[in-house]
C-alpha cells in the first residue's frame, strides 16, 4: 500500500449537480471521497498545492477533471498534484526540535536557591523599604459641600458663570 498511485478524477459529472456557488467545494469533497475508496483510508489529507489549484479559479469554476497521485503515509492517505512531492515524516522533525529545545534551555533553579533568592529580595527592599499608607475610604461629601468646592467663573464680557466665551 506505500506505493504512489496516479488517478485522473471526473469532477465535472457530480458538480454539475450542485448550485454553481457550491461548486469548488463539492470537488473538493468528491477528490476525498474518491481517495478514500481506492486507496482504502478514510483519512485523506488534501495538499495546499492541490486545493489552490482546485479554488483558483473561484468557487464557481472548479477544473473538470484533475490529475492526482496519492501515497499512505504513517496511515494517512495524502492526495497531490502530479508534478509536487510527498510531505517527509514528521516524526523525525519532532526528534530534532525535542533535542534543541532541551540544549537552549539552562537549568532550572532548585527550590532552595529560589528560597534563597527569594530571601536575599526581601532583606534588600527592607532596607529601602518607604512607608506605605494603606488608602483612604471613599468620603461621601454632600451637594452643598461640593458646590463649595467648585470654582467658578464669571466671565466678564456676558456676565455669566461659567459660559464658554464669545465664538471668534
Amino acid at each position: 500500500m506505500a506505493d504512489e498511485k496516479i488517478f485522473t478524477i471526473p469532477l465535472r459529472r457530480e458538480f454539475v449537480k450542485k448550485p454553481k456557488y457550491k461548486r469548488t467545494k463539492k470537488a473538493i469533497t468528491l477528490i476525498k471521497e474518491f481517495i478514500a475508496k481506492h486507496m482504502k483510508n478514510n483519512d485523506v489529507r488534501v495538499s495546499l498545492e492541490l486545493n489552490n489549484y482546485i479554488w483558483g479559479q473561484g468557487n464557481r469554476n472548479p477544473p473538470p477533471k484533475i490529475k492526482v497521485k496519492s501515497k499512505i503515509i504513517d496511515e494517512k492517505a495524502y492526495v497531490q498534484l502530479i508534478d509536487k512531492s510527498f510531505p517527509e515524516k514528521k516524526e523525525d522533525t519532532k526528534k530534532e526540535k525535542k533535542e534543541h529545545t532541551e540544549e537552549k534551555k539552562p537549568s532550572e533553579p532548585t527550590k532552595e536557591e529560589k528560597a534563597k533568592e527569594l530571601k536575599e529580595a526581601t532583606e534588600s527592599n527592607e532596607r529601602t523599604k518607604l512607608q506605605v499608607t494603606a488608602p483612604q475610604k471613599d468620603v461621601k461629601i454632600s451637594n452643598a459641600q461640593r458646590k463649595e468646592q467648585r470654582v467658578t467663573r464669571v466671565i466678564a464680557e456676558t456676565g455669566k458663570k461659567d459660559a464658554h466665551e464669545g465664538k471668534h
